[in-house]
């Protein structure tokens, strides 16, 4: 079986720093580059900053990626369990109240004709329907009689809100690196905490295998905006 080689890289330039520089702001874009280049007070250094910010928030991610799917396991899981033959996602088994969220149909709609409807479903819906299923609007109809088992560790600050509370927070971090906006002003350090509080919530060995796993913390040592060049 034959395999693709890699893409050749091209032959290593000779241009200059500056030349380099002013070639980044053509294809990254000044605005881009702006908020970098004015926190670390020259250019040079907010390009360090830009490779940083790349680096932890793609580590981030991979923390997030954890939390996401646990999430949805767990809520899924609890869901299912409360319904008849499973099937949470169908709308009669929400009587008197409308599903959380219109992306509930969504999901369902792409699922149709699927011979894992369910898991289609639940794979189909992003970490906003999850985290809206724990917030306030659904204390007494979803939390009390059935998600409160899906978290059987310590909740994060003791209470379903506090749970909410920092999925709210993860979802909005999410969201920043997904569209590859500037993590570097938010606290990287009490959002990885916040994730894998909401790990331990769900199950404390999946959160440590996170924490000991977690790229997070060796790459905030290595903050450049700590690190005198």
């Amino acid at each position: 079986m034959s395999t693709l080689a890699p893409p050749a890289l091209p032959p290593a330039s000779a241009a200059r720093p500056p030349e380099i520089a002013a070639a980044l702001r053509r294809t990254l874009g000044q605005d881009r580059l702006r908020p970098y280049a004015d926190t670390a007070g020259c250019l040079p250094g907010g390009l360090r900053l830009y490779r940083w910010n790349a680096a932890v928030a793609a580590a981030m991610f991979e923390v997030l990626g954890t939390v996401e799917v646990a999430v949805r396991n767990a809520v899924d899981a609890a869901l299912a369990g409360a319904v008849p033959g499973g099937r949470w996602w169908e709308p009669a088994w929400w009587p008197g109240r409308r599903p959380p969220r219109p992306d509930l149909a969504v999901a369902v709609a792409r699922a149709a004709g699927r011979r894992d409807r369910h898991g289609a479903t639940v794979t189909g819906l992003g970490l906003a329907f999850w985290t809206e299923l724990l917030s306030d609007r659904h204390d007494d109809d979803l939390w009390a009689p059935v998600l409160r088992h899906a978290f059987t560790g310590p909740l994060p600050d003791g209470s379903r809100q506090g749970l909410h509370r920092a999925l709210v927070r993860l979802l909005a971090l999410r969201n920043r690196i997904a569209h590859h906006e500037p993590v570097h002003g938010q606290d990287l350090a009490a959002l990885h905490h916040d994730a894998l509080a909401v790990l331990g919530a769900i199950c404390p060995l999946t959160a440590e295998w996170a924490a000991r796993t977690s790229r997070v913390p060796a790459l905030l040592d290595q903050d450049p905006r700590r690190i005198a060049v």
